[in-house]
């Protein structure tokens, strides 16, 4: 919706039009440069709806008009020819060929214009005769000095923004530039320092026997390891029965003593933590295990 108009400020006196100075000579026009290719044009993406309009703001008040400069002078008017005969009055006949108009005397200073009256109900135009011959035109007058240009009437509020359309699709994408070449490669660092071997301190076993001796189980490495403390992990290898009893016996292997010759290890019930018998065990049982010398 539009919103009011401001009231119009008053106008200004009209200022004196200065002189018109002369115009400078036109500079030569430079050579034009070649044109350069055109670039492939990439595909349009579809234009998003318009966005509606928003209402526009109040319109500020008209500054005062600058003051009217003064007229320059009107140049002499050429001598008024003789006046032909008067025809009889009824049809108005052709006008005569306009003579040269008589040179006019000097203007003289414009007094005040009184307040306008209201304007009468205009008649309806009479017939338009013929015209006469133009006399020559007088020279012009120099131009009067611009008067100061009022100043600038207040600017009305802005419109509140209108929603932003939705956002067209976006267009296809362009070609891929091509790779840049690939930096020098840099400089490879020292080698650190090699570790103490491994062998001596690593035993791994695969299907290996076990023997039992009372609750327990022992494995002797085929050589001795050097002195240190070892971890050990064994497991069963393949199915083999146990010879437990019970639905609810959870049996799992535990390892007891781990040293640089061997291992001994049972078996735990993890529902109650109880070491479990092997009266009915095998005597040897096929094991994996991997020894590690701790590093702790």
């Amino acid at each position: 919706m539009r919103g009011p108009t401001g009231a119009r400020g008053p106008t200004g006196a009209k200022g004196s039009t200065g002189a018109k100075g002369a115009t400078g000579s036109k500079g030569a026009t430079g050579a034009k440069g070649t044109t350069g290719s055109k670039g492939a044009t990439g595909a349009k993406g579809a234009t998003g709806a318009k966005g509606a309009t928003g209402s526009k703001g109040v319109t500020g008040s008209k500054g005062t008009t600058g003051s009217k400069g003064a007229t320059g002078a009107k140049g002499a008017t050429g001598a008024r020819g003789p006046t032909g005969a008067r025809g009889p009055t009824g049809a108005k006949g052709a006008t005569g060929a306009k003579g040269a108009t008589g040179s006019s005397g000097a203007t003289g200073a414009k007094g005040t214009t009184g307040a306008r009256g209201p304007t009468g109900v205009r008649g309806p135009t009479g017939a338009k005769g013929v015209t006469g011959a133009k006399g020559p035109t007088g020279t012009n007058g120099t131009d009067g000095t611009n008067g100061s240009r009022g100043p600038t009437g207040a600017k009305g509020a802005t419109g509140s923004k209108g929603p932003t359309g939705s956002r067209g699709p976006t267009g296809s994408r362009g070609p891929t530039g091509a790779k840049g070449t690939t930096g020098a490669k840099g400089t490879t660092g020292s080698r650190g320092p090699t570790g103490p071997g491994f062998s001596p301190s690593y035993r791994a076993g695969n299907n290996v026997a076990a023997t039992k001796s009372g609750n327990t189980y022992t494995y002797t490495y085929p050589t001795a390891l050097a002195a240190g403390t070892y971890v050990v992990h064994v497991g069963l290898h393949g199915a083999q029965s146990m010879g437990f009893s019970g639905n609810g016996t959870m049996p799992f292997p535990t390892v007891l003593t781990s040293t640089n010759t061997g291992f001994t290890f049972e078996f735990e019930d993890l529902s109650n933590g109880g070491v479990l018998a092997l009266t009915s065990a095998p005597a040897s049982l096929n094991i994996d295990y991997q020894t590690l010398l701790q590093n702790q």
